[in-house]
């Protein structure tokens, strides 16, 4: 659940908490825009390391939702605000060194985002993070005006898996969650692949390995 924090802390920069008797224009939830998140958050996750072969396995620590009110841009003295959503999911390795998040959250009346998150403790008290945003829903048509920080391919193979219909984002954004700003990783992503189906099946680094994903194992 740790790794809903960067997502969240962005919402409620343009988001304002309102308390006490206000009224409500709506609700925009999520609805049926959670299918994009394939899993239910109790799923261990198995990747392969290009390079090395080794094995990571994320566990997930469940599926969760959250409600927040936004007040429209164009009125910000206003009481009136929109009923919001925000659901997320992590999954992490056993000694806590890496996690990944699947987030999504709505905004005021219209607006759908999924942010996936790569998170990495690089020391006690410091971690990096990184990801791409993607508006759903996912399209190819969403994807059509992009050259090259974001493109669909019709199928991807990992490790003699085949995947169709990917979305993938080299856009990526992220820092640190603590002050210790000037220590990076080793290794830092730098595209993320992603299936309706199947979530975040590759993340490509920056030494020109990936992880990819080999196994979905439900609880």
């Amino acid at each position: 659940m740790k790794t809903r924090q960067i997502f969240l802390l962005s919402i409620l920069l343009i988001s304002v908490i309102l308390f006490g008797c206000k009224k409500e224009l709506g609700e925009f939830l999520l609805g049926n825009y959670k299918a994009y998140n394939p899993f239910k958050g109790s799923e261990t996750l198995v990747y392969k390391h290009s390079v090395t072969d080794s094995v990571f396995m994320f566990y997930g620590d469940g599926r969760y939702s959250e409600f927040f009110q936004t007040i429209p841009y164009n009125n910000p003295n206003t009481t009136n605000y929109w009923e919001n959503e925000f659901n997320y999911c992590s999954f992490t390795t056993q000694n806590e060194r890496f996690s990944l998040s699947i987030n999504m959250a709505t905004h005021l009346s219209a607006s759908v985002e999924m942010y996936l998150e790569y998170k990495e403790q690089v020391r006690l008290d410091t971690f990096y993070t990184k990801g791409p945003t993607f508006h759903l829903p996912l399209s190819v048509e969403n994807f059509s005006h992009h050259l090259n920080d974001k493109f669909y391919l019709d199928s991807l193979q990992v490790f003699n898996i085949t995947y169709k219909e990917v979305f993938a984002d080299s856009t990526l954004f992220g820092g640190f969650s603590y002050a210790q700003r000037h220590l990076t990783p080793e290794i830092r992503p730098t595209t993320f692949y992603y299936t309706v189906n199947e979530g975040i099946i590759r993340i490509d680094f920056d030494d020109d390995s990936f992880w990819g994903l080999t196994e979905v194992i439900l609880p």
